[in-house]
């Protein structure tokens, strides 16, 4: 019988102990020594009262609580292995070369056991779920531990668990392995609705990096974790983002990238690149990029989008959004200067302002048969086609119900629920060329609007007439 103190077992494996074992181990031991070629055996056995271990659930325990230790150390003859139990799930094999550690492996409820590598430290784990904020404190040693060690060996956790709540989100089926480098943790995971990889960095010299290769999100994820707790800007945590395959919920969206910078007033989404839906940000070179500001004063929300986007197939952004398709393209670009004075997710036509440069080229505008959705009324004060075969002009590019156009070119100015089109609408197509102005109320669902319509090949034009100024809602839909 006799005491280990916590200094003496950083001979075997260097770590700050004093600060995990709260005193003096007393421990019972015997030894088994053996002549033949077989190792000497060390076996130590400890009920560990009176001794607290300042770990996170299910690891840790009180000094008043009694748990049984067991080890056996092997000599061969230095010390060659040492392999114990704390418990009934806690396992330890550890081996040991030159009177320097090895390779070991820690293993909580493994089955099966994963495999151990050399010059490698694993804690494997399974349990239903961790509370992540207990775990700072041994992060926090793991830190200073990694950072001034000189070892040739590293410390991978290997996490297995059935649920964890990260951000309001609950994520299934975890499995994580996190590598503490003398850089910082990198972090390789996978999950029901994301996987990929993190970096987290040691000091605040440099930023935490996201990188996944999927991320499925809900569709009132953000508006159900709002309405849990109040959601602040200002608390984000400055990282570069990036997901090659985003999902809402089994839509395929594309990829997505950004810099989030914590600001005093909210967060900043720099640098934002991608392609979501056919639309592009970050693909003009010689522009600077499309920025998002999430700002919030304690009070009040808003939010602002500035930049420009590139564009392809419009139809697939419309569809992404679940909008009812009215036209398509080959390409355009937009170029926003918009905000709204709520949530990023709280956008509504009540709430927007700003304006819109709209830019397509070579599309069609698909003919509807009309309907009594709200929805489908607004969308149809643009639907060129629809236009057309109420004023009853037959124009050649008008082929079944799609009518033909080349460019299109339009400055959309949006308030308090109002779309002005103070510069004229203007479409070029292959027999003619079309322009409105005027303003439509995407509130009430009327229009006060002028539109003209040139036919090219017969030399006619047709003038649709100013409409009398008049909100004529049999105009949007009949």
């Amino acid at each position: 019988k006799t005491i280990v103190s916590p200094n003496s077992l950083s001979r075997f494996i260097d770590f700050p102990w004093t600060q995990i074992i709260s005193s003096d181990l007393p421990i019972e031991g015997t030894f088994d020594i053996n002549l033949s070629d077989q190792p000497t055996k060390l076996e130590i056995t400890s009920t560990m009262e009176g001794v607290a271990l300042n770990l996170p659930k299910p690891f840790g325990k009180s000094a008043q609580e009694a748990e049984a230790l067991n080890m056996q150390f092997y000599f061969e003859p230095n010390l060659a292995r040492l392999q114990g139990s704390f418990g009934e799930m806690l396992k330890a094999d550890f081996y040991f070369a030159n009177k320097k550690f090895e390779k070991g492996r820690l293993i909580y409820d493994r089955i099966p056991e994963p495999p151990l590598e050399n010059n490698q430290l694993l804690v494997a784990v399974n349990l239903p779920t961790i509370e992540l904020d207990s775990w700072n404190p041994l992060i926090d040693m793991l830190q200073i531990s990694q950072k001034n060690k000189a070892s040739s060996w590293e410390t991978v956790f290997d996490f297995e668990f059935d649920y964890l709540e990260m951000a309001g989100v609950n994520l299934k089926n975890i499995n994580a392995q996190i590598r503490a480098l003398q850089e910082g943790f990198n972090i390789t995971f996978d999950s029901d609705l994301a996987s990929g990889q993190i970096i987290m960095p040691w000091g605040q010299q440099q930023l935490p990096i996201i990188d996944l290769t999927s991320l499925k999100l809900s569709k009132n994820m953000f508006q159900q974790s709002s309405q849990n707790q109040q959601v602040d800007p200002r608390r984000f945590t400055s990282l570069d983002f990036a997901v090659e395959q985003l999902k809402v919920e089994e839509k395929e969206l594309g990829s997505l990238s950004f810099e989030l910078r914590q600001e005093p007033s909210g967060a900043a989404f720099n640098n934002i690149s991608g392609d979501l839906l056919g639309v592009q940000p970050g693909i003009f070179d010689s522009e600077a990029p499309i920025e998002f500001f999430w700002g919030y004063d304690g009070i009040q929300h808003m939010s602002k989008l500035v930049g420009p986007l590139g564009v392809t197939n419009f139809a697939d952004f419309m569809d992404g959004l679940s909008i009812p398709k009215f036209l398509d393209s080959e390409s355009g670009k937009l170029e926003l200067n918009l905000s709204w004075q709520a949530e990023p997710w709280a956008i509504s036509k009540e709430t927007i302002q700003g304006n819109v440069r709209v830019n397509l080229e070579d599309g069609s505008f698909y003919r509807s048969s009309g309907g009594a959705e709200a929805t489908l009324k607004v969308i149809s004060l643009f639907n060129f086609a629809n236009w057309l075969r109420r004023l009853q002009l037959d124009f050649s590019d008008v082929v079944g119900k799609n009518l033909a156009y080349n460019k299109l070119d339009a400055f959309l100015s949006f308030d308090k629920g109002v779309l002005s089109l103070n510069e004229p609408l203007n479409i070029d197509m292959p027999s003619g060329k079309m322009s409105m102005g005027g303003e439509f109320d995407l509130v009430q669902q009327t229009v006060d609007a002028k539109l003209v319509a040139t036919q090219i090949l017969e030399k006619l034009s047709a003038n649709a007439g100013d409409i009398d100024r008049q909100k004529r809602k049999d105009l949007i839909h009949q």
